[in-house]
């Protein structure tokens, strides 16, 4: 199976933005994603195609295949940090006021 989950699009996001959200988030096996031309919306005539592109991982691929690792030369004070805590966190490190709207926080925060 080229994909390991689906979930809706208000499901998946929350706040007042959510209905920006896509209808579906597709989550894909390691080594598989939408074509470049289907993920900036054109439709392609082929279902599947062959990679000829320099790539290796990207954020198409579902989360249990995949999971990230962060880098810092601080320490990570948070004590469960995800993806919605990243931007966040960089906004911060550069004096910014992440937006009300923005969920997650600092990892360099302790709750």
């Amino acid at each position: 199976c080229l994909v390991t989950a689906v979930h809706l699009g208000d499901q998946a996001y929350a706040g007042p933005l959510v209905r920006r959200a896509p209808d579906l988030i597709i989550g894909y096996r390691r080594g598989y994603r939408s074509s470049w031309d289907t993920a900036l919306g054109g439709i392609t005539a082929e279902i599947f195609s062959d990679n000829n592109s320099a790539w290796s991982a990207d954020h198409c691929m579902a989360t249990s295949e995949l999971p990230g690792v962060v880098f810092s030369n601080k320490p990570i004070l948070h004590e469960q940090p995800a993806l919605i805590d990243l931007a966040p966190t960089i906004l911060e490190e550069f004096s910014l006021t992440p937006p009300r709207t923005m969920v997650g926080r600092s990892v360099f925060k302790s709750a």
